[in-house]
């Protein structure tokens, strides 16, 4: 896949099953893969659009997913912050991980615009992500809208 042009859209589709992958960069330097259907990581700094409604027997109503998030051959240090679509990114990261690594991490995300969730990367990743489990519609499930550090032993926050 070619790089984005800032304001333009990168389009690969692969002849042999149609798919196609999509990356639109903007002009504040933060991309978006809009569609993904080609092996491809994520690219650093955009954000990844995931549908959970209404898939692998999510409710389409689920106030929330339970996720099984794994970085996989990470090209640089970084981290995923997993939030739901149309929301503002909050400052707080699910998983983090060094170049090369494979970790994952259990995230619990709200879905948000069109049944989705978001992945944000600042560095270039391939990910994983396997879901489990669903809150169901009316369950009580209240997520924070912004999560916030109470406990950092580097900084004495919370100690």
């Amino acid at each position: 896949m070619k790089p984005a042009v800032v304001g333009r859209e990168s389009s690969d589709r692969d002849p042999r099953d149609g798919h196609y992958a999509t990356y639109t960069s903007w002009p504040d330097g933060e991309g978006k893969i809009e569609r993904i259907g080609l092996p491809m990581p994520v690219v650093g700094g955009s954000t990844l659009e995931l549908l959970v409604s209404g898939v692998a027997g999510v409710p389409v109503d689920a106030d929330a997913v339970v996720l099984n998030v794994t970085a996989v051959d990470a090209r640089a240090p970084g981290f995923v912050t997993v939030y739901p679509c149309g929301q503002p990114r909050p400052q707080a990261s699910n998983l983090n991980y060094t170049a090369g690594q494979t970790i994952p991490n259990l995230v619990i995300a709200k879905p948000g615009n069109g049944g989705k969730v978001c992945m944000f990367s600042p560095a270039t990743v391939d990910l994983v992500a396997d879901v489990s489990s669903y809150f169901p519609a009316g369950s009580g499930f209240a997520p924070i809208p912004n999560p916030t550090r109470v406990l950092d032993t580097r900084t004495g926050t919370g100690t």
